[in-house]
């Protein structure tokens, strides 16, 4: 049974995916996160610009992008989701020229929370996935032949 915290923290989060990923509004950033906030990605991201700041870069190379939360689970300060995002590669991404190509990518993330904010947060997500659909690297069945 989920306490109070914990289902306002996956409301909070809920709201965050709708209005900072879906509506592209970085500015609210801060609602959601702390200013120093630590993202656990393949490499760490410090502090909440730099974290808007890769948020920026995606929502530039998919303007269309739109986040969608397919599982959600709460316990204590943690926060745990699994996500599928889905919109057009129209801009460059990592270096990689806009391709025209729709993509769906689906991910993990686990937030830990503190008085309603995000402080610390890992993902994880199908990025090789990502990178064969805009055809940036070779599919497994490439590599196969």
């Amino acid at each position: 049974m989920s306490t109070e915290v914990e289902s306002k923290n996956k409301a909070i989060l809920r709201e965050f995916i709708q209005v900072v990923w879906n509506e592209g509004r970085l500015d609210q950033a801060s609602r959601y996160f702390a200013e120093n906030v630590v993202d656990y990605g393949p490499e760490p991201i410090v502090g909440l610009d730099a974290f808007t700041s890769l948020i920026g870069a995606f929502r530039l190379a998919a303007p269309d992008i739109e986040w969608s939360i397919d599982e959600m689970v709460a316990e204590g300060d943690l926060v745990v989701l699994r996500w599928t995002a889905r919109g057009t590669h129209t801009g460059s991404l990592m270096g990689i020229p806009p391709s025209g190509k729709r993509v769906v990518v689906t991910g993990f993330g686990m937030n830990r929370m503190v008085d309603g904010k995000t402080v610390e947060h890992w993902r994880s997500y199908d990025e090789h996935g990502m990178l064969e659909q805009i055809g940036a690297v070779a599919s497994a069945k490439e590599w196969a032949a």
